[in-house]
């Protein structure tokens, strides 16, 4: 096919192609439109979803290799302990004595864990709510603008 015989879609599109930063930008950005249209399924907890008694909780790191090294195949978590400080603040200890398996498909989501504990990937702010959720959900609004 000529160069002459394409439509400027077509050419951009090749251009496209041909440049890797571009496409590379493109996929990530489609990564990011996919998470955003399957906010509801990816995140472990509804927006506004909240527990107080875990306000400023760190993010919640998972593990492979539990406190006596032995190795699981299932990823899982420790919860966190509190307690106060002279100021009133939360001191947040990570507590090694149970540990929470991350289930996979789980109530309509695509990962969680049982109750009480509760998987922060990026912390929880004030109200206990996980910002890791209300980044997906705050994707819809600011993908969809532009």
């Amino acid at each position: 096919m000529k160069i002459s015989h394409l439509s400027p879609f077509q050419m951009a599109i090749r251009r496209l192609k041909k440049n890797r930063l571009a496409m590379a930008g493109l996929f990530i950005l489609a990564c990011l439109y996919f998470a955003s249209i399957f906010a509801g399924s990816i995140s472990p907890y509804h927006y506004d979803n909240e527990a107080r008694a875990r306000s400023y909780n760190p993010l919640t790191k998972l593990h492979f290799f539990d406190a006596q090294g032995e190795f699981h195949l299932r990823p899982f978590i420790y919860d966190y302990a509190y307690k106060f400080d002279e100021f009133h603040r939360r001191i947040y200890t990570v507590d090694k004595s149970k540990m929470y398996p991350v289930k996979f498909f789980t109530n309509r989501r695509l990962f969680g864990v049982d109750e009480p504990a509760r998987i922060y990937l990026l912390g929880a702010d004030s109200r206990g709510r996980d910002l890791f959720s209300r980044i997906l959900y705050g994707s819809r609004v600011s993908l969809s603008i532009g």
